[in-house]
């Protein structure tokens, strides 16, 4: 049930990272089509217009040079496509360059006919090119000489171009302002791809960093579910079952090894009493105290374990009866001298504590019921007691003995 929990959250907290980072794509592709639709707005209605019209004010300017007569006759303006009438081409070409350089949009004449008089592109759009005849032009070139003005858009060797034109009455052309699309939009979408990439980095950083916290705390999880199932949640030491566990392989030690173990069977007097009247958090800091002295007391091959609510079992390797008795004792007085003990007035936290020692004929059960009546024992003789039971008389194994007579009368044989 754990496990599957534990998955489903972690499936759920990798798709809201998924989410959020699909979230952040879309609202990138959003501001990425707003900002496009808007530089294209700003181009056909205020900035194309804008230059079409400083660039046709400066050409009425006399003192530019261009026009040797500004007004020539109906006569002139006849021959004027013809022979350039007044016109210094040159001059016309350089202040064409110099806009291009100031605006960086392409800036042509046309004449009513269509003819490309000047231009400042550099590919298929120049000087004696007809517009009825250009690609995405011919489309359009009936319109534009017709209304001498307005917006437009045409396609052009694969691009897209915004194009404005305003007519030139003194040259009776027209002017042609146009920009690549792709060009004017070149910094926005170097920015989209900029975005889009720190916007995927950060949503595989966020998808991975929340993948290895998941698995992070799934693995501190489970070690903490594993120790819980070994150990007290309250005290820290050993819990019955992790206990039934530990007694069988020590048990199996001492015997193979001839070596002397203990038992210590432990029982707060009046547990119940206490918290009836002072409450169960009393209760729980007399437990807590009680699982710290236990850990305090014994050695790391010792094993400390709460019984019950308020029993105690602590196993001593390689201690006789005698020292756990000692030990024990020392337990009792800590307890009832402790600073928890005093500030209760009506009644003294103590111990009634039973010690035996194993002994090679015993079993886990046996041992257990032993020390289990020497407790029993020092709570009938009224509490705050430890009582030491001694071990029966060790009787070897007859057919163990002749076994190993026989064997040494083989060996000397």
């Amino acid at each position: 049930m754990m496990e599957q929990f534990l998955e489903l959250k972690r499936k759920l907290t990798l798709t809201l990272s998924i989410a959020i980072g699909l979230s952040f794509l879309i609202a990138l592709l959003i501001s990425y089509s707003v900002a496009k639709v808007s530089i294209h707005n700003a181009l056909v209605k205020k900035e194309l217009p804008l230059i079409a019209t400083t660039v046709a004010s400066d050409l009425q300017d006399d003192s530019l040079g261009i026009l040797l007569n500004a007004n020539p006759t109906a006569y002139q303006r006849k021959y004027l496509n013809a022979v350039d009438y007044g016109l210094d081409r040159e001059k016309l070409n350089s202040i064409l360059n110099l806009y291009k350089k100031a605006y960086n949009h392409n800036i042509y004449f046309v004449d009513l006919e269509g003819h490309v008089i000047a231009s400042t592109r550099d590919d298929g759009i120049r000087k004696s090119a007809d517009i009825y005849q250009l690609e995405g032009l011919r489309q359009i070139a009936g319109q534009i000489t017709s209304s001498q003005r307005g917006s437009y858009e045409y396609d052009y060797q694969g691009e897209r171009y915004l194009l404005t034109v305003r007519h030139l009455p003194n040259l009776n052309w027209l002017l042609f302002v146009d920009t690549s699309e792709d060009e004017a939009l070149a910094n926005v979408r170097n920015a989209f791809y900029l975005n889009l990439f720190i916007c995927l980095f950060v949503t595989l950083a966020i998808v991975g960093l929340t993948h290895i916290a998941i698995n992070r705390y799934q693995w501190q999880l489970k070690q903490k579910l594993a120790s819980m199932a070994i150990s007290d949640t309250l005290t820290g030491l050993a819990n019955r079952y992790s206990f039934d566990i530990i007694i069988n392989h020590i048990l199996a030690n001492a015997q193979r090894n001839q070596i002397p173990v203990s038992l210590i069977f432990i029982d707060i007097d009046l547990f119940r009493t206490i918290s009836h009247q002072y409450g169960h958090e009393l209760g729980e800091r007399i437990i807590k105290q009680m699982g710290s002295l236990i850990k305090n007391s014994i050695r790391a091959s010792d094993v400390g374990c709460r019984w019950s609510d308020d029993k105690f079992l602590i196993t001593l390797n390689k201690c006789h009866g005698e020292k756990a008795q000692i030990i024990a004792e020392a337990l009792r007085m800590n307890i009832e001298n402790s600073i928890l003990s005093q500030e209760l007035k009506g009644v003294k936290t103590t111990l009634s504590i039973g010690i035996t020692q194993y002994n090679p004929n015993d079993n886990v059960v046996s041992l257990l019921e032993r020390v289990e009546r020497a407790l029993i024992q020092a709570q009938a003789e009224g509490g705050n007691k430890a009582v030491y039971l001694k071990p029966p008389h060790y009787t070897p194994n007859t057919m163990g003995v002749k076994r190993l007579a026989l064997n040494s009368a083989q060996m000397q044989a």
